[in-house]
């Protein structure tokens, strides 16, 4: 039908934020712009350490388990959906950590785009198709690819990015150059449903366009 069903978990008793958690947004809208919503949390510590390889894999594991257009994983923000006050001040933190997501599970007008850069990135086999996956090797040489049944995985660094602009955001690996190389198929939008935050989102999401790369090795 033209509504939506939506399943959260949480390791919280009452919900975000917490250490786990599960976010799903079914909908049937009948239009080819509009898709579902599957969002994972994890905490901090899933990809830090010596686990962050097992990390990658487990994360490449439940991409592989579902059809996607696009995906994106790495460090994001923990609150309550329902709190606009919440959400607001998270918005308001974006500009200063280039590496982290807006955390909105309504972004869903994503079929056929390509989100923003991110840590881990996935894209479906028509995107990487229609992007030419081969030209990647030049355009972002230090991009890790991993092939999955549906679409591929390009990572970016070793480890997830901060994006610091305080501390001059060191860590952001192969984020520019992928973000270069997905640039014809981007994810726009004017603003942010509901946010009183006077944010520039498409400059937000075109973040990563005039920087240089970074080292893979890029936090301890």
């Amino acid at each position: 039908d033209d509504g939506f069903v939506m399943v959260i978990y949480s390791s919280s008793p009452n919900g975000q934020p917490g250490e786990y958690g599960c976010h799903l947004v079914l909908r049937n809208w009948g239009d080819s712009s509009q898709t579902s919503v599957l969002r994972f949390e994890f905490p901090v510590s899933f990809a830090e350490g010596d686990g962050v390889d097992d990390a990658v894999a487990t994360l490449i594991d439940l991409a592989g388990r579902v059809p996607f257009s696009c995906g994106t994983a790495g460090f994001g923000f923990s609150y309550w959906h329902a709190d606009r006050f919440a959400a607001d001040q998270v918005r308001a933190l974006l500009p200063g950590y280039l590496g982290f997501d807006h955390s909105d599970r309504w972004c869903n007008t994503m079929a056929g785009k390509t989100p923003s850069a991110s840590w881990l990135t996935f894209l479906s086999t028509e995107l990487a198709e229609h992007l030419d996956l081969s030209a990647l090797a030049q355009s972002s040489p230090s991009s890790r690819v991993s092939e999955m049944p549906k679409g591929v995985c390009v990572r970016a660094s070793r480890r997830p990015t901060v994006g610091e602009l305080a501390s001059g955001a060191g860590d952001v690996g192969a984020l520019p150059s992928l973000a270069r190389w997905m640039k014809p198929l981007r994810f726009t939008a004017p603003s942010f449903a509901g946010s009183r935050v006077e944010l520039d989102v498409p400059g937000w999401l075109a973040r990563f366009d005039d920087l240089p790369d970074g080292s893979w090795d890029n936090r301890e």
